[in-house]
């Protein structure tokens, strides 16, 4: 024979041969209904600075019980995956180097086996380099070319004016890109020192800062060349 439609718990099922006349005989068998594998998710993926860092994945609604968790390099968990004795539902890394993948490896109870919760990523990016924005220049014409060091570990950088004779609002910085470090200026239009500031983002290794000084000096007008009178 068999059953269905039993719902998670413990079963006792009793089996019975009856002999008429003769009597009948019966065994017992207990059943054990898993809640069935699957369900859960996992929380605390995050992108942290190499080195020094630390933060905890945490699982939730699965059921069953963890019975440890599991890390590699790679999402599909072939790359230096590592198993780890921590038979909880929160799991804390620290002073990772590199990106790593985690599951939750948990027992659905049970016939049910195993299942995996998760995957959480942890991201890492950096460590942040020192910047440089670039030597000083000294222009007689109203635009400039700034040059400061390409961002390095997934930095971004952004070019901004800081001072200078002429109002913020007629400097225009066109640059080329985040992940480049060149920038074309123009509207240095009044004679003076003009101050640039050249900024990468690392996000959670924090930012560095360079800046550069641009001289204006007046534009030399060719005169016209007339002969002495004889």
């Amino acid at each position: 024979g068999s059953v269905s439609n039993l719902v998670a718990g413990t079963y006792l099922l009793r089996w019975t041969l009856s002999g008429g006349a003769c009597g009948s005989v019966s065994d017992d068998v207990i059943l054990v209904v898993g809640t069935g594998t699957g369900g859960g998710t996992m929380s605390g993926s995050a992108t942290v600075c190499s080195g020094p860092n630390v933060g905890t994945l945490t699982i939730t609604g699965f059921s069953g019980t963890v019975l440890r968790w599991e890390s590699a390099s790679d999402p599909g968990f072939l790359t230096n995956m590592i198993n780890h004795n921590n038979p909880t539902s929160s799991f804390t890394y620290f002073n990772l180097t590199s990106t790593r993948f985690y599951r939750a490896v948990v027992d659905g109870g049970g016939s049910c086996g195993t299942y995996f919760v998760g995957t959480g990523i942890i991201t890492v990016v950096g460590p942040a380099a020192n910047v440089t924005a670039g030597g000083s220049q000294t222009i007689c014409e109203s635009e400039a070319s700034l040059t400061g060091s390409a961002p390095i570990n997934g930095g971004s950088s952004t070019w901004t004016y800081v001072l200078g004779p002429e109002a913020s609002g007629n400097i225009i910085i066109a640059q080329n890109s985040p992940t480049a470090g060149q920038a074309q200026v123009a509207g240095i239009n009044a004679v003076g020192n003009y101050l640039f500031r050249y900024t990468v983002d690392y996000g959670p290794c924090g930012v560095r800062t360079s800046d550069v000084l641009i001289t204006r000096r007046p534009t030399v007008n060719a005169g016209v060349a007339t002969a002495n009178p004889a």
